[in-house]
């Protein structure tokens, strides 16, 4: 995932000024990325404030005009930065914007940071095609488990 923007932190992590990502995926389709997770566990303590001084030098003062987003994050960031995140399954959102339709967008249930991907560019990054893909196998392999 693309991340796109960042959230200061609540709690013990407002100490460190970073609690977590909002991520995009690629629409190729539209040229855009869409947001699709709100990404706030994963992280060690240190790993939080390298974090911080690593986007603070991409921060934006508005949305880039390439995110499409209905979520505003605390501080926006130039999309160069591309991350691995782990999740339990796709799920349907009104917030996210990842294949927007008929005013539902994907989303990642209980995602997790696993590792920046510095070997992946922000067009290598996952793409809406592929989630929509995943979204519909996982949907017709949970019907063929419960019959």
């Amino acid at each position: 995932a693309v991340v796109v923007g960042y959230y200061k932190g609540k709690g013990a992590r407002a100490t460190f000024e970073f609690g977590g990502f909002l991520v995009g995926v690629w629409n190729r389709e539209r040229d855009v990325i869409q947001t699709i997770a709100k990404v706030g566990s994963g992280f060690s303590e240190e790993e939080m404030m390298e974090w911080k001084e690593r986007l603070d030098k991409i921060k934006r003062l508005a949305k880039p005009s390439i995110v499409e987003s209905k979520l505003e994050p605390d501080v926006w960031v130039e999309p160069t930065f591309v991350i691995e995140v782990a999740f339990d399954e796709i799920t349907q959102s009104p917030t996210h914007t990842c294949a927007w339709k008929d005013g539902k967008g994907l989303a990642l249930r209980f995602p997790r940071f696993v590792r920046i991907r510095e070997d992946k560019g922000v067009e290598d990054a996952t793409t809406t095609d592929e989630i929509e893909e995943m979204f519909s196998f996982q949907h017709s392999s949970s019907k063929q488990i419960k019959k």
